[in-house]
């Protein structure tokens, strides 16, 4: 998922600037929505929903789940095919972009 997004977001920023300042705001942002600091179940159940399409969410609520519950990460196979899709996803989408644009970084830059 991380290459994938790299692969996308530093291809981009080759032609806008200003991406890396954006990127910086939108991952800072997208920490705090990701349960890794607080548990989901200290938020109503309407947003978890919405957390749950977080790709990240399965990480690091299967992290917390294992070492905190004992609960085994595949206990949840339709957040773990949602992960594994978006990031395949995100991977053929990043790589795709970086090596359509990759010719034209060197007149950019």
């Amino acid at each position: 998922f991380s290459i994938g997004l790299s692969w996308l977001f530093s291809a981009i920023n080759v032609f806008h600037k200003d991406t890396s300042v954006v990127l910086g705001v939108v991952i800072n942002i997208w920490f705090w929505l990701t349960p890794i600091v607080y548990g989901i179940e200290v938020l109503p159940k309407q947003f978890h929903v919405i957390l749950k399409l977080n790709p990240i969410f399965y990480i690091a609520q299967g992290y917390r789940e294992s070492f905190v519950y004992a609960v085994p990460l595949w206990n949840h196979m339709y957040q773990g095919a949602y992960f594994w899709f978006v990031t395949l996803t995100m991977l053929v989408v990043g790589g795709y972009v970086f090596k359509k644009l990759k010719p034209e970084f060197a007149e950019m830059l």
